[in-house]
């Protein structure tokens, strides 16, 4: 895996009394070498802002801001506010505009909330963190030397990696080769003996196999179904192709072809 994405926590600032309402500004990443306790360091220099701003710049959704990463979970996810926007404040690293929730509102103000927690992916190739994909409250912070959200205290250390990211990217990645696989059976430019190697191929590498099919023949007219090829087919006869995953066209085609 060429990237990773990492959990970790650090306190941001706030003076929130009992009239007050919760910051609109907060810091979700220091500027130079992170190194949480025991862990693994990663860089938030110039370039790796850079990069952090244009994901986000061009991602069409807000990120969310929940409960201790219950969206990493899977499990039930509420919000308790929105990154409406990020900006680089240069030696005091980068900071979000948050959309808070009533809820979460209250929670700061009680101090049953004080840190907040960002997701983060980070390229392992030279250690940059190059997208922020979330963040969390929670009380379970982990990087020193960050401004309080609601006072100060002491950051305990701690830094998690999270699998879930690389796991949801490969079954993207699978549900993509599946597409291209099926929509390739149904216009005839593969026929069903070629399929374990068309997925072997696209799973490698599916942009190689995007353009093997670019330039693939098909071997029936496209836009056509296979009932509309192969009329003459007994609905048995149908039934046994559907259970050996054979298409009905690319089944006819054979049957006329043999001598």
């Amino acid at each position: 895996m060429s990237e990773l994405s990492e959990k970790l926590s650090f306190t941001l600032e706030s003076d929130l009394s009992a009239e007050s309402t919760a910051p609109e500004f907060v810091q979700v990443l220091p500027s130079g070498e992170v190194s949480p306790k025991g862990k693994t360091a990663f860089k938030v220099d110039g370039e790796a802002k850079a990069l952090i701003m244009s994901a986000f710049d061009g991602s069409a959704t807000d990120l969310v801001v929940d409960y201790e990463h219950q969206s990493l979970s899977g499990s039930e996810a509420p919000a308790a506010g929105w990154i409406k926007s990020l900006e680089d404040r240069g030696e005091e690293g980068v900071w979000a505009r948050v959309q808070w929730t009533e809820r979460a509102v209250e929670y700061l103000k009680k101090r049953e909330y004080r840190y907040i927690s960002p997701v983060v992916l980070v390229r392992k190739i030279d250690g940059r963190a190059v997208e922020l994909l979330g963040a969390a409250l929670t009380n379970l912070p982990a990087i020193e030397g960050m401004t309080p959200v609601v006072n100060g205290a002491v950051v305990p250390p701690g830094f998690v990696l999270e699998a879930e990211h690389e796991a949801l990217k490969e079954e993207l990645r699978e549900r993509e080769v599946d597409a291209l696989v099926k929509e390739a059976l149904r216009d005839g430019r593969l026929t069903p003996p070629l399929v374990p190697w068309a997925r072997s191929y696209a799973a490698r590498d599916v942009s190689g196999f995007r353009e093997y099919l670019g330039k693939a023949c098909p071997l029936a007219p496209l836009g056509v179904s296979a009932s509309e090829r192969a009329p003459e087919l007994k609905r048995s006869q149908r039934e046994v192709n559907r259970l050996l995953g054979l298409d009905d066209g690319t089944f006819m085609r054979y049957v006329q072809a043999a001598p």
